[in-house]
């Protein structure tokens, strides 16, 4: 799936659920060199995915973003209701949306 499909896909996994996205803003990026050990994260209205990174852990596009638009929506890692936010990347290889 390109970056545009990742993006809708996890875009549509929120708003199925009956929440207001529309405000998110969406980055899909290489990493740098120097980058932290992480897939993604958020701050503010902006969500920032680094593809090299979800390939790297093994972990879908759109799964990695999913997951980011849960911490816009003010959900934590662990979230009890929605799997899509357990906490380190190994934990989300292999899940789809």
């Amino acid at each position: 799936m390109n970056r545009t499909e990742a993006i809708e896909n996890a875009k549509r996994y929120w708003i199925q659920k009956g929440f207001d996205i529309s405000k998110v803003q969406i980055i899909v990026k290489q990493s740098r060199p120097w980058c932290k050990p992480v897939v993604g994260y958020q701050k503010g209205s902006t969500v920032v995915v680094y593809e090299d990174k979800a390939k790297e852990y093994h972990v879908a596009l759109d799964v990695v973003i999913a997951h980011e638009i849960g911490h816009y929506l003010g959900f934590r890692h662990y979230d009890t209701n929605h799997p899509i936010m357990r906490g380190r990347a190994q934990e989300l290889g292999g899940m789809t949306l």
